[in-house]
């Protein structure tokens, strides 16, 4: 990410972090580096464990606790994007094939539940238990949200209440959960943590409400994959729910009536509806929040990589 290179503490940590996440991943089963090999080396924004270590520079940081846990954080998000890859029948990520269509869906679900295996087998060296309690109550919720999202495909009953606490589950948590963990293992105060987590969770909520704007009017080529994706696959996200609540004339609850979707019919009359506008009101509103958090914290170097974080987020066209 090229935010990193206008933090030199950042980028020469997120580089020793590259090294060390790939030593955990190492498995002397072949089958299994291979396949969590590709995922590795397809990278990603790495945003966790850049907000976990960030966190940590707040308090007392140490290197070799820090690099474990943010490598525990990037494992279990990638363990949730083999599963959710699965589901969705996603065929790519990141440009390259998805590990269910390598290896087929046997070996990548044995890859999830092994990434998900070694995330906590990491942070069980820390020796705290209230630590992993804590983790394992926040992945049950994530995998709550994510069940929710599929139970819901399709749903015209979909409100804008349940789609907030369904994104805040299913990704806001886990910024939640890299900022307390960061501060925690390096024993910050009571104050700074959470002032650390509502950050990371509001921060969490205004970058999906971004990707799901996304969705509707990103630029396929930038975002990486195709516009309306996940409405093709039945999720109804933030505009297209407010929208539905301004149809007054029923014309685009007919046109979710009618598969395969007209997406660019649909799109249009989320756009005239006012979807796009509501989202990026609420966007901001969160935005906001995760901001006025930040200026609790002590000035640093780090508060000001999370506000630029921030800013790039939510400005972002992929």
């Amino acid at each position: 990410m090229i935010l990193w290179d206008n933090y030199p503490v950042i980028k020469e940590e997120m580089d020793i972090f590259e090294g060390v996440l790939r030593k955990f991943l190492s498995s002397k089963n072949e089958l299994i580096n291979s396949a969590l090999g590709s995922l590795a080396s397809a990278g990603g924004k790495r945003l966790r464990p850049a907000m976990a270590i960030a966190s940590a520079h707040f308090g007392e940081y140490n290197m070799d606790e820090i690099m474990r846990v943010a490598s525990s954080i990037e494992i279990l998000h990638m363990a949730t994007l083999i599963h959710d890859d699965i589901i969705d029948e996603a065929k790519t990520r990141r440009g390259l094939e998805t590990i269910h269509q390598q290896h087929g869906i046997n070996i990548a679900i044995f890859a999830g539940d092994y990434l998900f295996s070694k995330s906590f087998s990491i942070l069980s060296l820390e020796g705290n238990r209230n630590l992993l309690t804590h983790i394992a109550s926040v992945v049950k919720l994530v995998c709550e949200g994510e069940i929710e999202q599929y139970r819901s495909r399709f749903s015209l009953d979909m409100t804008i209440y349940r789609y907030l606490r369904r994104i805040r589950s299913k990704t806001a948590l886990l910024f939640m959960l890299s900022c307390e963990l960061g501060a925690s293992v390096s024993h910050c105060s009571r104050d700074v943590i959470n002032q650390l987590k509502r950050f990371g969770l509001f921060l969490g909520m205004a970058f999906q409400i971004k990707d799901d704007i996304l969705d509707y009017i990103g630029d396929e080529a930038t975002v990486g994959k195709p516009v309306g994706n996940d409405l093709k696959d039945g999720i109804y996200t933030l505009p297209l729910i407010y929208a539905l609540s301004n149809d007054n004339d029923g014309r685009l609850s007919g046109l979710l009536e009618n598969q395969p979707y007209d997406v660019e019919r649909i799109i249009n009359l989320v756009i005239k509806y006012g979807g796009i506008e509501y989202a990026e009101r609420l966007l901001d509103r969160y935005t906001d929040k995760a901001k006025a958090k930040l200026d609790k914290l002590p000035h640093s170097e780090f508060r000001d990589f999370f506000f630029d974080l921030t800013d790039d987020l939510v400005s972002r066209e992929f």
